[in-house]
């Protein structure tokens, strides 16, 4: 009997896992996309649920894993096609509560404006620290805009 007060303890254990802020990352760069989805693997209470490395890619994603948070790269495919904050935008409309941080090699204003305008959460840049990154990923339940 006291297996099953083992197998019951085990079983409820998934739930904890389930209170994990569940995050797509989403790059054209595989090793920048590889390296973000391994550093949140490494947090707890934070769960890659996927890495996308093109517009369709994300868009497929984010619609069949439900994330809480993105983790969207600006660039992802030929100048002057559809961009991260584009599909910011467009994910924000379409999955309830999603949280999209914008990550950026050049952070401007006007980069700022399209950021701010698409509801994403945070705009950060891609030399900011990791640190940085995982605390803005942690504190999307927060309402106001990070930069």
């Amino acid at each position: 009997m006291g297996g099953m007060g083992m197998t019951t303890s085990a079983a409820q254990q998934p739930m904890t896992t389930c209170e994990s802020v569940r995050v797509l990352v989403v790059d054209d760069h595989r090793t920048v996309a590889d390296a973000v989805a391994l550093a949140l693997a490494g947090e707890d209470g934070l769960e890659c649920v996927g890495t996308a490395h093109t517009v369709t890619e994300a868009r497929s994603l984010a619609l069949t894993t439900v994330p809480d948070v993105v983790v969207m790269d600006v660039n992802l495919g030929p100048a002057g096609s559809t961009d991260g904050i584009d599909v910011a935008a467009e994910l924000v409309q379409s999955i309830v509560g999603i949280r999209v941080i914008i990550l950026t090699a050049f952070v401007d204003q006007a980069l700022l404006r399209r950021a701010l305008g698409a509801g994403a959460v945070a705009l950060l840049p891609k030399d900011g620290t990791l640190t940085e990154l995982l605390e803005a990923v942690r504190g999307c339940s927060d309402d106001g805009f990070v930069v």
